[in-house]
């Protein structure tokens, strides 16, 4: 976690075998099976966005540059605020 700015920056990473890779091997049940969690994060975001003015935003990408390991980066970011800032 850090100040970029005027902004709050949440990072996570793994080590894992990355987006792509973790696509091509998934089992056709897998492929056909909609998973809905990153969808709901998106609608959470946006009404928080529209309720406390925070510019949220998440994005999801490779976070090495390794082909083997490339894992995944979750990056969270919104705007700080002053608690007398949130209902104004």
């Amino acid at each position: 976690m850090k100040i970029e700015g005027d902004r709050l920056v949440i990072v996570t990473r793994d080590n894992g075998i990355g987006i792509a890779k973790s696509q091509e091997i998934k089992t056709g049940h897998q492929k056909r099976q909609s998973s809905h969690a990153v969808s709901n994060m998106h609608s959470r975001m946006s009404l928080l966005n529209k309720l406390y003015r925070c510019q949220m935003e998440i994005s999801v990408g490779q976070a090495f540059q390794d082909d083997d390991y490339p894992g995944t980066e979750v990056r969270l970011s919104m705007k700080c605020m002053r608690a007398n800032e949130i209902n104004e």
